[in-house]
């Protein structure tokens, strides 16, 4: 049987549960995303804005952590940008608490990127161990 390849999202998050301190265990969560130079990680607030970005996204992306906190994709997004993907795409994260996209997005110096984004909802990762002011979405970015 094939496995879901989004599903492989939740194997990178598994090791931050490790009792019920969930302070932390978000903060182990940030720090590690925030310094991971391998896996280009972004984590998402409730209102669809950016709050935390790995170095290996700044380096995909162009854009620094303090560039993008709190700003939304719209500095991504271009002419190529298909607006109805991103539409579906959060739709289903919303309906099913994970989704896929292969999207084209734009890097700080306008270099057009194609990636791959797999997302998931953080409490379906941490089964609601959170307090309800967490980040709403986690996500993993691969360029195709």
């Amino acid at each position: 049987m094939k496995r879901d390849r989004r599903i492989t999202l939740l194997d990178d998050f598994d090791h931050f549960i490790k009792d019920d301190n969930k302070e932390e265990n978000f903060n182990d969560l940030c720090t590690s995303i925030m310094n991971d130079n391998e896996n280009a990680y972004y984590i998402l607030n409730d209102k669809n804005k950016i709050i935390c970005v790995s170095k290996k996204w700044e380096e995909i992306c162009g854009y620094t952590q303090e560039e993008m906190y709190h700003e939304g994709f719209n500095k991504l997004q271009g002419l190529e940008t298909n607006k109805k993907t991103i539409n579906n795409f959060m739709d289903d994260l919303k309906k099913f608490n994970k989704s896929s996209m292969n999207i084209i997005n734009y890097t700080k110096t306008n270099n057009r990127i194609k990636i791959n984004v797999d997302a998931i909802k953080t409490d379906y990762i941490f089964n609601n161990i959170f307090p309800i002011n967490i980040p709403e979405y986690i996500a993993k970015i691969k360029i195709i």
